[in-house]
């Protein structure tokens, strides 16, 4: 019906109507179509400019929105930092008087935030038995000293005293008396059959290790003459051990027939608190109170006396091979010295004041120097380029130990803290916390897995330097507790925390 006004009877088309599709006829109007693409144009334009805006719009949005929640999550990261510090801090000042309370704010402090902190009070919770506590002394532990066996720990302290210790156990074996002052230095014979000790008033004794009891008694002075500090050091091959004393005098000991077989003597009476034997026992090293004297053994000879432009720090360690002397200068140089002629090979500068301690690696090929201004470097020894500075201490280096396989360093600084560094990987592993003043000494255990640490509050701590996986430690504290927070300790120490436990298997 409809198509019949588009058409006359005869079929032709009518002019100017439109089709059912709504085009013109042929012959209609060029510029209307004109028009009409130009305003779909315009309608185009305008949709895709509204378009554009609206996804500006959007990703400004999303900008905004994701910047205030990445400066949320740093800054509730930052709450969890601190208050995860702290829980470490109140965990460490728990644990004399609560050992429990002490372990669960490790915990805690560990499922707060996963810092170094929190591992180092993990490692050091009375529930988790990384190290055993050695109750020494009264007084300092100036000497720690572990068999050639491994099986056997000696320590020396202000009080004269030395002490033998059984390492798997941590229990006493032994109290040998007798020095009447500090015992200054500790030596096992190759077999770990005999152990040698000195001390600051003129007397080196032998004790037999597996008795306990005094085998041979010798002095350089008369009691209580001079502070007279002795320093003792056995030949590789175990026949003869040497006494340095701070008269100048250089003793060396047959050991089969308890007779010297050499005194020496020189001008120099300052104190004298180290020495070392090369490894093939032809050479003598020992301080002499800013200088470092080389004798030959075999003549009972002074060989030469190394100095530097600034006194020796009195800080010695001989390589593994025996070829090389490393010491430490007043000026913040390591020195490195050819033990046969006594040449200077190389002189590390880069500490700012003295260095306090050394130590070379197993292999020879890196030296550790450590300063009294908080900083420990490590260098390449052939090369004398630094391969490492770890910083960070809150107080100066006393001591300095290389693990046996020389993949971890041990320091131990004048804030009761011993730190374990990786030295491939050039940071710290862990630290140690448990001492309550300097740590003087560390060493490590001939077989790598347990480190000694003697300090100035009077004990020795040995710890499991294996160390396992935090996360572990935690776990097995809460399996070993069966305990939560009380209401009073929530209340105390977690202040802004919920009330999840921190051991969701604990019974209360």
């Amino acid at each position: 019906m409809s198509g019949s006004l588009l058409w006359d009877l005869s079929g032709s088309r009518i002019p100017g109507c439109r089709d059912f599709g709504g085009r013109l006829p042929p012959g209609a109007s060029r510029q209307r179509q004109q028009s009409v693409i130009r305003r779909t144009r315009r309608i185009n334009t305008i949709l895709a400019g509204m378009l554009a805006l609206a996804l500006i719009a959007t990703g400004i949005a999303f900008y905004q929105r994701n910047t205030a929640t990445t400066a949320q999550r740093a800054a509730v990261t930052a709450q969890h930092t601190a208050e995860s510090r702290q829980l470490a801090a109140q965990s460490a000042n728990a644990a004399g008087r609560d050992p429990d309370l002490a372990s669960l704010l490790a915990v805690q402090a560990w499922k707060t935030s996963r810092t170094e902190e929190a591992a180092a009070a993990l490692y050091a919770a009375p529930a988790f038995p990384l190290r055993r506590h050695l109750k020494v002394s009264t007084k300092a532990v100036d000497s720690l000293a572990f068999s050639p066996d491994g099986t056997t720990l000696a320590t020396g302290d202000d009080n004269g005293t030395a002490r033998l210790w059984d390492v798997k156990t941590g229990k006493p074996r032994a109290r040998l008396t007798g020095h009447t002052l500090l015992v200054t230095s500790l030596a096992f014979s190759p077999d770990s059959a005999t152990l040698a000790t000195g001390d600051g008033d003129g007397a080196a004794r032998l004790w037999d290790v597996k008795t306990g009891k005094p085998r041979r008694t010798t002095r350089t002075t008369p009691p209580g003459a001079t502070l007279d500090a002795i320093s003792v050091a056995f030949s590789p091959a175990g026949v003869g051990f040497a006494v340095r004393s701070g008269d100048g005098t250089a003793r060396l000991w047959d050991m089969r027939t308890g007779k010297p077989r050499r005194t020496t003597r020189t001008d120099h009476t300052r104190l004298s608190m180290k020495s070392a034997f090369s490894l093939n026992s032809t050479t003598l090293a020992a301080d002499d109170g800013g200088t470092v004297q080389l004798w030959d053994v075999q003549a009972g000879k002074l060989r030469t006396a190394l100095t530097s432009r600034n006194d020796l720090s009195g800080a010695m360690a001989v390589s593994s091979d025996g070829a090389t002397l490393a010491t430490g200068s007043l000026g913040g140089e390591g020195l490195v010295w050819d033990t046969r002629t006594g040449i200077l090979r190389s002189a590390f500068t880069g500490h700012a004041s003295r260095v306090s301690s050394v130590a070379f690696s197993a292999d020879g090929t890196t030296l550790a120097t450590g300063s009294n201004r908080n900083s420990v470097r490590l260098w390449d020894v052939k090369t004398g380029t630094v391969r490492a500075t770890f910083t960070g201490y809150a107080g100066f280096v006393e001591s300095l130990a290389f693990s046996p396989d020389g993949a971890t360093l041990a320091t131990g600084s004048d804030n009761g803290t011993a730190l374990l560094w990786d030295v491939k990987a050039r940071k710290l592993r862990t630290a140690l916390t448990g001492h309550v003043a300097s740590v003087r000494s560390v060493a490590f255990s001939p077989d790598g897995t347990t480190l000694a640490t003697g300090s100035f509050d009077g004990t020795a701590l040995l710890w499991d330097v294996n160390l396992p996986d935090a996360g572990k430690i935690a776990d097995s504290i809460c399996h070993s507790l069966h305990r939560d927070f009380t209401k009073a300790e929530k209340a105390e120490y977690l202040h802004s925390q919920g009330s999840a436990p921190v051991c969701p298997d604990s019974k209360r």
